[in-house]
């Protein structure tokens, strides 16, 4: 059995109902800020995991997030990519919170 742990970035909550459908999973559940996703094998195909990320909060400059890919039973097999929102990779302060910039132009 693999298991896929995507880490949801700050200022996130992932829809579990815009999960599209997934080769091989034979579940998937929320821990924490993990999206854990369990498959029965992983084979040479390319496994693509698409789901919608709705904002809970006003977060800029987002770090990039890990995505860990283990084997149930032999957990040292394993592998870790990042990946970081598109729209949200070089956002500022300014992008995410007009008001608070304003502010702060205001204040100097």
């Amino acid at each position: 059995m693999a298991v896929v742990e995507i880490t949801i970035p700050s200022g996130f909550e992932p829809d579990m109902e815009s999960l599209n459908e997934i080769r091989n999973l034979q579940r998937s559940e929320l821990l924490g800020k993990n999206f854990v996703f369990y498959f029965s094998h992983l084979d040479s195909g390319e496994t693509c995991v698409r789901f919608t990320g709705r904002r809970n909060g006003q977060v800029a400059k987002l770090q990039a997030s890990p995505i860990h890919v283990f084997d149930y039973y032999e957990p040292t097999h394993q592998a870790v990519a990042f990946y970081q929102p598109k729209t949200l990779h070089d956002a500022t302060v300014c992008d995410i919170c007009a008001n608070c910039c304003q502010k702060v132009v205001q204040s100097h």
